[in-house]
């Protein structure tokens, strides 16, 4: 598909949908609470989530509340859904109403097993463990146009999608964070067949904590230490 996707693989209905950098800016500024290292992450993931936004599946969502702002993403492969909260300002910005229809950008993760927030329907395909919904309407300019591929999806799809988002109301599942995949660095990985199998070393960069930091600089000190008495 492209630089972050798996070239092996195509959209049936691609995103066909660049990321606003207007609205990337917005999001970053006014709609989340970010500190200095999320916000370094959200900048570094630009050109990756534009690549998902446009060569993403492009699958069926609704609103299933506004207060708070859930919004219930659908995948065909999954024949399931996930509930995405986002921040309640985003239902005045749209004005979004309970049961409106929108549509995803979906980029998937492989394996034969879902993960434990997604119940998969008859329909699953067992192709997939795992997907990343990236609701259009809220990073694109051309908002008509994500409306209108809302059209894509006969009447039995959205009595599809509105029977699993009750269903899945009930499961006792959490809502995700609706933006999270902006302030999540392997998110090139989760999404990348290429790199499933591949180990990381024991030093990895993306996963440097304070507690890690601490243990290195001990290390050191105490090598300089030991190095005055020989």
């Amino acid at each position: 598909m492209g630089s972050y996707t798996d070239p092996n693989t195509y959209a049936e209905n691609s995103g066909n949908v660049e990321l606003s950098k207007r609205k990337f800016a917005q999001v970053r500024d006014d709609i989340l609470e970010l500190s200095v290292l999320e916000k370094s992450r959200y900048n570094s993931n630009f050109e990756c989530i534009n690549e998902f936004m446009m060569k993403g599946d492009t699958q069926p969502a609704i609103v299933y509340s506004v207060n708070p702002l859930i919004i219930s993403a659908y995948s065909d492969e999954m024949d399931g859904v996930v509930f995405l909260e986002f921040p309640e300002r985003l239902a005045e910005i749209y004005n979004l109403h309970e049961g409106m229809r929108l549509v995803t950008s979906n980029v998937y993760k492989y394996g034969s097993k879902t993960v434990k927030d997604i119940n998969a329907g008859v329909g699953y395909l067992k192709r997939y463990s795992d997907f990343t919904p990236i609701v259009q309407l809220f990073l694109t300019d051309s908002e008509n146009y994500a409306m209108r591929r809302t059209e894509l999806f006969d009447e039995e799809v959205w009595d599809r999608v509105n029977f699993l988002t009750e269903e899945y109301s009930h499961s006792g599942n959490k809502a995700r964070e609706g933006f999270f995949y902006f302030t999540t660095v392997s998110v090139t990985e989760e999404n990348s067949r290429s790199d499933e199998n591949t180990s990381k070393g024991f030093f990895d960069i993306t996963n440097i904590t304070p507690t890690v930091i601490f243990g290195v600089i001990c290390i050191i000190v105490g090598i300089c230490i030991a190095m005055l008495y020989y």
